[in-house]
């Protein structure tokens, strides 16, 4: 039962903070990171890092050949593991008009049928 209890303040501090919340997910999102040319690509993997750092984690940037792979962990008393996997990077802007609901990195929020509102980005 301790999970539920240790849920439970996860969910409590969420809903006191939501719109801090909202807007760092929308500092990110909006922060270009074309991995096409490059732009933006050091400056969001280490906003990646510095987030998993922020939680107590120990996170770094690593150079390849390509662009950096930002490896983070946290470690806790936690029986299993958890991998996630994710990339940082998005694909060039500069498609046909009127395809954007939102303008790119816009980090927009709004009604998405069925779903409500939502952020876009």
């Amino acid at each position: 039962m301790q999970f539920e209890g240790t849920l439970k303040k996860i969910h409590q501090h969420i809903d006191k903070h939501f719109q801090d919340h909202i807007e760092r997910i929308q500092n990110y999102v909006r922060q270009p990171s074309i991995s096409a040319d490059g732009t933006g690509i050091k400056e969001t993997a280490e906003m990646t890092k510095g987030f998993i750092e922020e939680i107590g984690g120990f996170a770094k940037v690593v150079p390849t050949d390509g662009w950096s792979v930002v490896y983070g962990e946290l470690f806790t008393e936690a029986e299993k593991t958890l991998l996630i996997y994710g990339m940082y990077d998005v694909q060039p802007v500069e498609e046909e008009k009127g395809m954007w609901v939102v303008p790119p990195f816009g980090g927009k929020i709004i009604d998405v049928k069925p779903f409500g509102k939502c952020l876009v980005n």
